[in-house]
């Protein structure tokens, strides 16, 4: 019924249900025997979870660790052993990166 209403109205739903009743409803729901169990499957395996968590830990990471590794040119360096060097040293940091995104990602 309350749905009903809603849709022939451009009430919203705080103006039908009190925030007391919503937290009583919403109670009783997780009260329910396989809700949490439900719950707990979707957040771990949906993908839009996934792709927002991912997202939260690029761009903390992007934020808070410091670019140590800067690119530069090839110019910059006398010898080739050092390009090498640089280059390796940031395809590492690309790593770790990749993998601490992985990691928060998975955490949350």
């Amino acid at each position: 019924r309350i749905y009903l209403s809603a849709m022939k109205s451009p009430v919203q739903l705080q103006d039908l249900v009190s925030d007391h009743q919503f937290e009583m409803w919403l109670s009783k729901f997780l009260e329910m025997e396989h809700i949490p169990h439900y719950l707990n499957q979707f957040l771990r395996t949906s993908p839009s979870v996934q792709q927002l968590c991912q997202y939260i830990a690029t761009s903390t990471l992007e934020q808070k660790l410091p670019k140590f590794l800067t690119a530069s040119r090839v110019d910059d360096y006398h010898f080739e052993w050092q390009h090498k060097l640089k280059k390796f040293s940031f395809l590492q940091q690309q790593r770790l990166e990749h993998k601490l995104e992985t990691w928060i990602a998975s955490f949350i």
